[in-house]
């Protein structure tokens, strides 16, 4: 199977986009606001923890793959497809770009 990311303009075998190291747009800092209802608005998106803690991890250094890796370190049961789909869904909200390197 081969996903398309917008910010590499191509598709990529599934082994492929695993390498890819997503990278935040903004500062979390600076743009984050913690919901009452334990959720997130990240720049006016609305987050859930999960897609929250996916998007901390997003700094560039990490692969997909060292990210799914971190993310089961710190007791999460999101899936490696679960991973992909929010990975994407930030991207679509222009929270996320990829980098190979």
């Amino acid at each position: 199977s081969s996903l398309s990311f917008s910010t590499i303009k191509k598709s990529m075998p599934e082994n492929e986009y695993y390498k890819l190291h997503p990278l935040r747009t903004i500062p979390l800092l600076q743009y984050t606001k913690v919901l009452d209802d334990g959720g997130y608005e990240v720049a006016g998106v609305r987050l859930q923890k999960y897609e929250y803690d996916v998007l901390i991890y997003a700094t560039g250094k990490l692969s997909l793959e060292n990210m799914y890796a971190r993310l089961l370190a710190d007791g999460s049961s999101l899936g490696r497809q679960q991973l992909v789909t929010v990975i994407k869904r930030l991207e679509e909200k222009h929270l996320v770009i990829f980098s190979k390197y």
